[in-house]
C-alpha cells in the first residue's frame, strides 16, 4: 500500500511542514509500504523528502526527473512508471498498424525485434 501525497507543494523550497510529516507518519503507521509524493520531480526536493518523510519514498520516474541511479543516491526506495510502459506499447502498436495499413509489412515486423 502506498500513501499518495498530492498535497505536497510542487516546489519544495521549504521542508515539508509538520502537518505533512505527521500525515505521512500516520500513513506509515497504518501500514503504508512507502510514501508517494506525486508531482515531485527535482533532485533537491526528492532528497529532502527521502530524508524527512520517516519511511521509504516512491517517486514517479518520467521525463524531467533524475535518472534511476540518481534516485538511488537521493534515497528513493522505489520508483513507479505509472502508465509509461503502456504508452510505449501503445505507440509501438500504432506504428505497426500504420506500417501494415501502408503496405509496409517489413516495417511492422521490424517493430517486433
Amino acid at each position: 500500500m502506498r500513501a499518495h501525497l498530492p498535497t505536497l507543494p510542487s516546489d519544495l523550497t521549504r521542508p515539508p511542514s509538520r502537518v505533512e510529516l505527521s500525515r505521512t507518519r500516520e500513513y506509515l503507521s497504518a501500514g503504508a509500504d512507502c510514501v508517494y509524493p506525486i508531482g515531485v520531480t527535482a533532485a533537491d526536493e526528492i532528497r529532502v523528502l527521502a530524508e524527512e518523510m520517516g519511511g521509504p519514498v516512491n517517486i514517479w520516474l518520467r521525463p524531467g526527473t533524475p535518472s534511476l541511479e540518481e534516485h538511488t543516491r537521493l534515497g528513493v526506495a522505489r520508483i513507479s512508471l505509472a502508465r509509461g510502459l503502456q504508452r510505449i506499447a501503445s505507440v509501438s502498436v500504432q506504428r505497426a498498424l500504420e506500417a501494415l495499413a501502408s503496405g509496409n509489412s517489413e516495417a511492422a515486423v521490424a517493430l517486433l525485434a
